[in-house]
């Protein structure tokens, strides 16, 4: 519901602008150069709509309209879990999961995205977080432009260090109410060798 987040009071903020179109066609097109671009989309199913989305090409307009040395581009990664739960898998009529190769590749999108944004930036580097809702761990990609210094400081940030700045650079918006979703101290920078519930320790 749109009021638990501050309805209206989000909607006609100054910074808040509501685009309703085609996102690859936006981004290939704007002459606009962005702080952070952050993609919260469908995962990359074939023939899927956010496919054209996690494409080397896209990735590379990213960067290119990203502010240079300064931006960050994130992405959720789909489950981070080692085995995909069986909710991804479609299943028959009597509810038996449909396990074969091509499901299987459907599912398991956090490696692929990673090595692809690889590909693009300096640093890619992934992270997960707890997802109650869907019952596992969920990955996410943070990638950017920079020195293997940069890389460091950021991935050697504590958890109370990322709480702090988040709380300093969050403004109070008057009708937006106050609720837990600003800093939840989760953050987690992976290796690539955990699996499942490994990535939470």
């Amino acid at each position: 519901e749109a009021g638990a987040w501050g309805g209206n009071a989000v909607a006609n903020h100054p910074k808040m602008e509501l685009i309703v179109g085609d996102a690859h066609k936006y981004l290939m097109e704007t002459t606009e150069t962005f702080d952070v671009i952050i993609m919260d989309i469908s995962d990359p199913i074939e023939a899927g709509p956010g496919i054209a989305l996690y494409t080397q090409e896209f990735y590379r307009r990213a960067s290119r309209v990203l502010r240079p040395k300064s931006g960050v581009f994130v992405t959720q990664a789909g489950s981070a879990d080692f085995v995909p739960p069986p909710h991804a898998f479609p299943t028959t009529a009597d509810g038996c999961v449909v396990d074969d190769e091509e499901n299987s590749k459907e599912s398991n999108c956090f490696g692929p995205i990673l090595n692809t944004l690889g590909t693009v930036f300096d640093h890619a580097v992934p992270y997960t977080v707890p997802m109650p809702s869907f019952g596992e761990d969920w990955g996410f990609v943070m990638a950017f432009d920079g020195s293997e210094e940069d890389r460091a400081e950021l991935v050697g940030l504590s958890s109370g260090t990322v709480d702090k700045l988040v709380e300093e650079r969050i403004e109070v918006v008057e009708g937006v109410p106050e609720h837990g979703f600003r800093s939840l101290g989760v953050r987690r920078a992976v290796t690539g060798k955990e699996r499942g519930g490994d990535a939470l320790k």
